[in-house]
């Protein structure tokens, strides 16, 4: 991956803040591959049963370089801004990316892209409905899975 583009939103409203929201918020993100291949991820809602609510999901798609900007009413246009928080760990190569649904809703509602020994950059469907959420985490600084070990007390001898 070569960068991350994105139209960032202003912050979460503290009412819909919770343990899966993330510090920065957009409308969307674009993905910048090798060969200048450009993949969009948005919030989106899932339709898994037709007699029941959507789901929140992300839709990954193939996209073009008009994605890149927006084109307002007034004439003006919106240029999709660089992810900075990003840029330490790209370039990189994506060694895999894992898809979970912290939501409980059924639709897939996080990709947690990997990116070798760099770290990972995760977005994720967060609350206001179809806001996205991204969560850059390097490998210095990623959640220690094994936080139960670290906490236990020294047996004694």
């Amino acid at each position: 991956m070569k960068a991350v583009w994105l139209f960032p939103s202003g912050p979460v409203h503290p009412a819909w803040v919770n343990e899966l929201t993330t510090h920065i918020v957009a409308y969307n993100a674009v993905l910048e591959l090798a060969d200048d291949v450009l993949l969009q991820v948005d919030a989106c809602e899932v339709v898994l049963d037709e007699e029941k609510y959507p789901s929140l999901g992300l839709e990954l798609r193939e996209s073009s370089p008009p994605a890149l900007r927006i084109h307002q009413p007034n004439g003006n246009v919106t240029e999709a801004q660089q992810l900075q928080e990003a840029s330490p760990l790209l370039p990189a190569l994506i060694t895999s990316v894992e898809e979970s649904d912290p939501l409980e809703e059924g639709a897939i509602s996080e990709y947690s892209i990997v990116l070798g020994q760099a770290g990972r950059i995760v977005f994720r469907h967060i609350m206001p409905p179809t806001t996205l959420g991204i969560d850059v985490q390097p490998t210095g600084c990623s959640p220690n899975p094994s936080s139960k070990r670290t906490r236990e007390k020294p047996r004694a001898a």
